[in-house]
């Protein structure tokens, strides 16, 4: 079933609405963590009430501004990482494909508690993101050939941002389930999951110049159910978390000093 008809651009780059009532939030919260200048660049900062406009340009050009944000999210993560990290998994861990996961858990030679420890800040910054369980698309004839080819399911972590719709349906015990996702990729590509299939897709021009969606790639989804799953900081509502920000993000953006 075919929960996106990806016929014109705007099919492509069409939100949620629950993603709608919050990407300004995640756009802030993004800009204050990355710093000034990001702030500068969303329009976002905003003159002092005691400033005069001759310094708030002066401020902008010099680009000033102290980031609070980024060390409450760092004595967070400090807080909550006192105590070592200690996992068992049995014989799971004996496991040579585990292995060679845990040391490399996205593809990117990411220790897997450091891309969990990376997953859970930011969902410390926006509220939630998204891991997705994918598999290169190479098949092998055994496990001692994916064991030689290091071919292993990975995790790739999508912030709200890229998150772009999703559409959930209850099965038949009246459980809710993913059953239609659409994200956008680090490199500018969209992929559509459905249970049962994938679908990657570019924005391309017409022969009039006008930007029309191309399908680039697809292929069956075998596992029948969408790998991808919610990591919250806290739940606001459902697939939508609260940010550790909420409260701070417009010290930054417009400070009421005394």
């Amino acid at each position: 079933m075919n929960y996106f008809d990806i016929i014109e651009t705007e099919d492509l780059t069409k939100l949620h609405p629950d993603a709608v009532l919050h990407y300004e939030n995640w756009k802030k919260y993004e800009a204050v963590v990355e710093g000034f200048e990001a702030l500068v660049a969303l329009g976002k900062f905003k003159q002092h009430d005691r400033e005069s406009l001759t310094n708030f340009i002066r401020r902008l050009e010099e680009g000033y501004g102290p980031n609070y944000s980024e060390t409450v999210i760092n004595i967070l993560d400090y807080y909550i990482l006192q105590c070592e990290i200690s996992r068992h998994f049995g014989k799971l861990g004996e496991f040579e494909l585990w292995q060679m996961f845990q040391k490399d858990a996205d593809y990117y030679r990411t220790d897997y508690n450091m891309l969990l420890n990376e997953a859970r800040k930011k969902a410390s910054i926006f509220g939630h993101v998204g891991i997705l369980v994918d598999m290169p698309i190479v098949s092998t004839e055994s496990q001692a050939e994916s064991i030689d080819r290091k071919v292993y399911p990975y995790l790739a972590l999508y912030n709200p941002l890229d998150i772009l719709d999703w559409v959930i349906e209850k099965d038949e015990l009246g459980r809710p389930e993913l059953v239609g996702l659409k994200l956008k990729e680090w490199d500018g590509t969209y992929k559509i999951w459905e249970k049962d299939a994938w679908y990657s897709y570019i924005i391309t021009k017409d022969a009039k110049g006008k930007d029309k969606p191309k399908l680039i790639d697809t292929g069956l989804n075998k596992l029948g159910e969408i790998p991808f799953v919610w990591l919250f900081n806290n739940i606001k509502i459902r697939y939508i978390g609260e940010s550790d920000l909420k409260n701070i993000a417009n010290l930054l953006i417009r400070p009421k000093w005394n």
